[in-house]
């Protein structure tokens, strides 16, 4: 049982072998759609109103924007428990179970907040009609149309 998702945050390189930096990834065993929906509200409350280029949120760097979303999300929508049950750290995606929902993937640019969407998934190939013969489950990468959900309505009010 759960309704598990995790998140990540990533800027692209101006420079270096790799093309994007990311943050270590959030998992959330109960999080689903609410845990998109509370990255939409940082994106709109915090990451949007940052203007300058002086500090690493600023810039938008990807494991402080991460440390950023945590307290943000246990100063607001998850202030009423500790993050002893639900949530946990793993160095990406993969390194925890986010099967329910999957890994979603937030590009910032700085001055714009998130940008980009990617949602990475274990799944298996077979369901693509595009794609024929699979015989295994492998990481599949899909990109969103909409970065963000559309307004969404929380299960708990």
């Amino acid at each position: 049982m759960g309704d598990r998702i995790s998140v990540q945050f990533e800027v692209e390189n101006k420079e270096g072998t790799e093309r994007y930096s990311r943050s270590v990834a959030l998992f959330n065993h109960w999080g689903g759609e609410s845990m998109r929906g509370w990255v939409k509200e940082f994106n709109e409350s915090v990451l949007k109103a940052r203007k300058g280029t002086c500090d690493p949120l600023d810039r938008m760097e990807p494991n402080t924007v991460m440390v950023a979303f945590i307290a943000w999300l246990f100063r607001g929508p998850e202030c009423t428990e500790l993050p002893t049950h639900s949530y946990y750290l793993g160095v990406d995606g993969k390194d925890g179970d986010c099967s329910d929902n999957g890994n979603f993937v937030y590009r910032c640019e700085s001055g714009k907040g998130i940008v980009h969407c990617t949602k990475e998934y274990e799944g298996y190939r077979g369901d693509d009609p595009n794609w024929k013969g699979a015989t295994k489950w492998e990481w599949i990468t899909t990109e969103l149309d909409n970065p963000l959900p559309p307004d969404y309505e929380d299960e708990e009010e």
